[in-house]
């Protein structure tokens, strides 16, 4: 493969290829061509099927494509009918996310892959004018796993990173989390801040395992989440005390991101989830008024706010994301009505951007102006796909599975040991660079 969204591909397409020849010709097909694969007279997976199936493997892969065809067609034609999307400003690249307008609507600031075979991707602002393209050093920022790692040679090599940034309201710095790598294993992430003129960076906390920050309207409060013991919590971080205060206490596993402060400041929005999707509450950033905005079976997640002060979010309601909006005491409204999908909404002075889902990956789109709610066509995704129960599993058994009350489930207190368990300090077994010699005879 050229790049690692085919790598990805390449699995996504296998897993699907198997339910269709399972679906067709019986899950004992696969055991056979299995089987089949392990004599030497089959070289390759198409003898394989051919042999097992009694059809050539070629005649089989395209009736599985023109299956896929036939349901996708079917189940997209109300979109495809009445599209609503915005125009595609970087097209570039398969990993482009967390678009941001700044303060005065001149930039849109993103990150993106451009120009790379993997997924470590970089800030750049866009002009939304001129269309000019300026990237941004911020050298190992973000918290993806392997931010920047030095090698045992010394050698530092930066990777992907792909977390959520703030505009400063006066559009002068940027706010966004960093954490490096070391021989020694991952270091805690924490904030920073680099100003746009001068192009100095101020870090601005420690050990805070900080991710996803976002300004308050008055620029005096920075929240963000917090990872710690298997939770995630949302902080406050005061740009004056130079202190943190937490706003949410969870220790129950339950997640939270996509934080976002309403216009007047006085609440912060936010995607938890514990257990399968996502909804979005809010709460004041003192931690008192926690509730439910919306939550219901579909996933929502992303709120941001629009100049009317009415709520931006993405849900995958229809079988698709899409970007609704929502004013206060009102039923949300679909803005978008797109194919693939339409992710992290941002807004300003009438013009949408967002992340939008392509074959080819995740791209930014912009509306230049946002029409009246538009109505969603529901979709359906290929019956193929769709993975049967268990033959010998009782019928209620994935209700009872992803239902299953494991709240009891508690993190251990500090010097708690039930188990009479022998502590000892941990330690790499491997040195940070290492050789595998490996030998390999494939039969296919």
């Amino acid at each position: 493969s050229h790049n690692s969204l085919l790598r990805e591909t390449v699995y996504n397409q296998g897993h699907a290829f198997t339910r269709y020849l399972a679906a067709t010709y019986g899950e004992d097909v696969l055991r056979r061509i299995s089987e089949a694969l392990g004599e030497w007279r089959n070289w390759n997976v198409d003898r394989a099927i051919e042999e097992v199936v009694g059809e050539p493997a070629a005649d089989v892969y395209d009736a599985w494509i023109s299956s896929l065809q036939t349901s996708y067609e079917r189940e997209t034609a109300g979109i495809t009918a009445n599209p609503v999307e915005g125009r595609i400003i970087e097209p570039e690249g398969f990993s482009n996310a967390y678009p941001r307008f700044s303060p005065d609507g001149r930039r849109l600031a993103y990150t993106s892959n451009r120009g790379e075979d993997f997924s470590a991707t970089s800030l750049y602002f866009r002009d939304l004018e001129s269309g000019e393209l300026v990237q941004v050093d911020l050298d190992g920022w973000g918290d993806a796993p392997e931010s920047v790692h030095t090698c045992a040679f010394g050698h530092k090599l930066v990777r992907a990173v792909d977390r959520s940034f703030g505009w400063r309201p006066d559009g002068k710095a940027i706010v966004y989390a960093r954490r490096r790598d070391s021989p020694e294993g991952h270091l805690i992430a924490d904030l920073y801040e680099i100003d746009l003129d001068t192009k100095k960076k101020n870090r601005l906390t420690e050990g805070q395992r900080a991710t996803g920050p976002a300004y308050a309207p008055d620029g005096q409060r920075i929240v963000f989440v917090r990872q710690n013991d298997g939770s995630t919590n949302l902080h406050l971080f005061d740009v004056t005390t130079r202190t943190v205060q937490p706003v949410t206490h969870f220790n129950d596993g339950t997640q939270v991101g996509d934080a976002a402060w309403s216009p007047d400041g006085s609440w912060i929005y936010y995607a938890r989830q514990l257990g399968r999707g996502r909804d979005l509450y809010r709460i004041r950033p003192d931690g008192t008024g926690d509730a439910a905005v919306l939550a219901t079976p579909a996933d929502e997640r992303s709120p941001a706010f629009d100049e009317a002060g009415r709520l931006l979010f993405a849900s995958d309601e229809t079988g698709i994301f899409n970007i609704y909006r929502m004013a206060d005491g009102a039923a949300p409204e679909a803005i978008t009505n797109v194919v693939g999908g339409a992710f992290q909404p941002a807004a300003h002075a009438g013009k949408l951007a967002y992340a939008h889902y392509a074959y080819d990956g995740f791209k930014i789109a912009l509306m230049d102006a946002v029409a009246s709610a538009t109505a969603v066509s529901a979709y359906t995704s290929p019956a193929v796909l769709d993975k049967p129960p268990l033959a010998d599993a009782p019928a209620d058994a994935p209700v009872a599975l992803n239902t299953f009350d494991d709240t009891d489930l508690a993190p251990l207190a500090p010097g708690e040991n039930p188990e009479g368990l022998t502590a000892k300090p941990y330690r790499n077994l491997f040195t940070s660079f290492s050789l595998f010699p490996v030998v390999r005879l494939d039969q296919y």
